[in-house]
């Protein structure tokens, strides 16, 4: 073998063992970069806080990210709470990868005050409703037409239109009603609580206190869907001022008697 041939040989034997070399180092670079073949199986994060969500994702070496907040009405107030999660159970991801959350808002969003001056009680109660707000009462007074709207009171004071208030807020409407006007009571007896309550304020008058129908205590209700209405003070029958509070007596069951109209229910 001629010596230039040796020096060929030479040559490609050190290019070969070269890139071999290069080949391992990157091919063991990538596996130690990637991580090849260590996977982490993802918890389950929905209903967790979102302090107990993030000790448990930082002890397995991963990431937690918050996309998005959204408003729970059943938790507000409480501590935020993992709404969504992805990736989510039983998938698995590598060390250090992000986990992807949704969360619950602590506080309800604000929103203006729709423009409700000047209208007409039952469609400025639309509006309200639409816009997520309820009425908890009617205040009445002295005016030229019947059931407008005067005023907004929250927490005691009066709201402008467009002023933005936490959403689910409840308000206090002034209501205006021609002097001397009296109201007829209807029978409430078979509607739901949410039904009588929601009627009486239709009605120009005012929610009294709700009592249990038997033991004739005071009652405080969570669901007022659950509860119906057995019967009444004042009576049916009876012409009242506007604003006049109804005592209502609920069971947790419809009396056998007397049952809402097809009307009164489509209509609520």
């Amino acid at each position: 073998m001629t010596r230039t041939l040796k020096t060929l040989f030479l040559h490609l034997l050190l290019i070969a063992l070269a890139s071999t070399i290069l080949f391992l180092a990157i091919h063991f670079l990538l596996k130690w970069y990637t991580r090849y073949g260590v996977a982490i199986p993802v918890p389950p994060l929905t209903g967790r806080t979102l302090n107990q969500a993030q000790q448990q994702i930082e002890a397995l070496h991963l990431k937690l990210v918050i996309i998005d907040s959204l408003y729970v009405d059943s938790l507000i107030h409480q501590p935020p709470r993992i709404l969504e999660q992805n990736p989510a159970p039983p998938d698995s991801v590598k060390p250090g990868r992000p986990i992807y959350v949704r969360i619950s808002r602590m506080h309800p969003p604000s929103i203006p005050l729709p423009e409700i001056l000047d209208m007409p009680l039952r469609i400025a109660r639309l509006r309200l409703k639409h816009q997520g707000f309820t009425i908890a009462h009617l205040q009445f007074q002295p005016y030229h037409s019947d059931s407008i709207v005067l005023a907004v009171l929250w927490k005691g004071k009066k709201i402008p239109p467009q002023t933005p208030i936490p959403s689910g807020s409840a308000l206090t409407l002034v209501v205006g009603v021609r002097t001397g006007a009296v109201v007829r009571i209807p029978s409430y007896k078979g509607y739901s609580l949410a039904q009588a309550i929601h009627t009486i304020q239709s009605d120009s008058l005012e929610p009294g206190l709700i009592l249990h129908a038997h033991h004739m205590n005071e009652l405080t209700i969570h669901d007022s869907t659950k509860w119906f209405v057995h019967k009444q003070f004042p009576e049916p029958g009876r012409w009242v001022e506007p604003g006049t509070p109804i005592d209502l007596y609920v069971d947790s069951f419809p009396p056998s008697d007397t049952l809402p109209s097809p009307d009164t229910i489509s209509g609520f």
